[in-house]
């Protein structure tokens, strides 16, 4: 028989120790498994911050007007160009939709829009119509993304 179980005093001590030791090797191992797991999440976060800044910073420093709209056509989104060109704030676009800066119906136009729903982007000439009234022509181009579930375009 092994000396290090046999004997009424060494066989229960050994088997503690070796219970401890697997406590804080398991324990150990957990802790640095946990870790990395929140170095890697860590990461993942600041590579997405740093990709919505990127993206942001695009956005607003695009020379043409940009606006992102849900499937109805509501503005969801557009960058400082459009405010200044069209004359509405961030928060007044967000209240409008396509078509309301259209100077009239543009039944082509809206033909157009159903083609979106085939995964076609679309090109057209439209007069568009600023917060003070003035109109003036504009060629929009409108693609479809789908981020996640939600269809924007």
């Amino acid at each position: 028989m092994n000396n290090l179980t046999s004997g009424s005093e060494m066989g229960p001590r050994f088997e503690l120790y070796k219970g401890i030791f697997y406590i804080l090797a398991t324990s150990a191992l957990l802790y640095l498994l946990i870790r990395r797991n929140e170095k890697r999440s860590l990461n993942l976060q600041n590579e997405i911050i740093d990709s919505n800044e990127r993206w942001k910073s695009f956005f607003e420093s695009a020379n043409d007007p940009i606006f992102i709209l849900d499937r109805e056509k509501k503005i969801l989104e557009v960058n400082k160009r459009a405010e200044n060109l069209y004359g509405y704030t961030r928060d007044e676009f967000l209240k409008l939709s396509l078509g309301s800066l259209q100077k009239e119906s543009n039944a082509a136009l809206n033909v157009e829009l159903l083609d979106i729903e085939k995964d076609k982007s679309i090109e057209s000439n439209v007069l568009q119509v600023k917060k003070s009234g003035e109109i003036f022509p504009a060629e929009i181009s409108i693609s479809r993304v789908n981020p996640g579930s939600v269809s924007e375009y």
